[in-house]
């Protein structure tokens, strides 16, 4: 029937949801198998669809969650400290119980994690050795929240507390005094002139903060008033603002960069799905909750934007998609329209 329809190419769901398309038998991941009836163990629905789809001129892609590991996987008590945090002490899997989130059964973890990076490295394999036509990345992001939890605008909305995370943003810092206010930013959500003095006295021979991408004040000329204490501490403050959502996003673009380097060995594509919308800003500061930085992804794969929209005609979804073209104009980048809902 999909072929008769005129399609060349599906996506079969292979990891979602917290459970993963592979046999019992056959299954060396962490999530449990979706085929759970007795009887039907070696069951390789996976391997079925690919080899069934080539028979009919089909090409079969694996379509995966990536930073969304499901329900089951927050349920573990080995697996609790590989969850993403955030400076308020929730796990994605508290949060989205609480309401904050759109969906209650999506749990993102961590991506600065090496646990979480080997689970799904292991369960990348599995799929891979079914040989697939092409694998593609769908969660390539932190949860959308709902309400004013759909805007990141401070520290402690980012998912950046877990120890593995906050660890890596701590390597960030260039000298003691940057590794010391970057500590007070996150752990309060902004500086005091206190923290400066301090930090100065505690290491007095650093001349000033530094960290990844900080430009270090040029030498005073002669008769130039130096900065007040005051304006220093903002311009720092939103320096680290700037740092700290950096940070969580590139979190997930050195995730998902893992995991196409993983597929290309194997001579296979890799596609990343995402919203056109998810890497926009909000107001003065402020970022959509996602931090979708998808024009930052591997350059070797696809785009693929997911275009939604209800407004009764197709402008809503034309504009979506419009916005990607726009981000990268003139692009050799391959690119496929997801699905549109109208």
């Amino acid at each position: 029937r999909i072929v008769n329809l005129g399609y060349s190419e599906i996506y079969v769901e292979s990891f979602y949801g917290g459970q993963v398309l592979l046999p019992q038998a056959d299954n060396p991941t962490v999530w449990p198998s979706v085929v759970q009836t007795p009887g039907y163990e070696k069951r390789d629905l996976l391997a079925e669809a690919i080899h069934k789809g080539r028979e009919r001129g089909l090409r079969v892609d694996a379509w995966l969650f990536t930073l969304n590991f499901g329900y089951s996987y927050a349920l573990r008590g080995d697996r609790q400290a590989v969850l993403a945090l955030n400076g308020q002490g929730q796990s994605t899997f508290t949060y989205a119980r609480s309401g904050a989130s759109s969906n209650p059964d999506e749990v993102f973890v961590d991506p600065y994690h090496p646990q979480a990076q080997a689970d799904y490295a292991r369960l990348l394999g599995a799929i891979l050795r079914r040989q697939p036509d092409n694998i593609l990345f769908d969660y390539v992001r932190y949860p959308r929240g709902v309400g004013p939890n759909s805007v990141a605008d401070s520290v402690d909305d980012l998912w950046i507390y877990g120890q593995a995370s906050r660890d890596a943003l701590l390597k960030r810092a260039t000298n003691h005094q940057g590794k010391e206010l970057i500590q007070r930013y996150i752990s309060r959500g902004y500086l005091t002139d206190g923290d400066l003095a301090e930090v100065s006295t505690r290491y007095p021979t650093e001349v000033e903060p530094l960290w990844q991408n900080h430009t270090p004040l040029p030498p005073l000329a002669a008769k130039q008033t130096p900065l007040s204490t005051a304006t220093r501490r903002s311009q720092l403050q939103t320096e680290l603002w700037q740092l700290t959502v950096n940070h969580a996003m590139q979190g997930v673009l050195d995730f998902v960069s893992l995991a196409v380097a993983q597929v290309q060995p194997m001579g296979l594509g890799s596609g990343i799905v995402f919203f056109a919308e998810g890497n926009q800003t909000i107001g003065t500061g402020g970022y959509d909750s996602r931090l979708q930085a998808w024009e930052r992804f591997p350059p070797t794969a696809t785009w693929h934007p997911m275009a939604y929209g209800i407004c009764g005609h197709s402008d809503c979804i034309l504009d979506s998609i419009r916005r990607v073209l726009t981000l990268e104009p003139g692009s050799p980048r391959p690119l496929k329209i997801g699905r549109a809902h109208v």
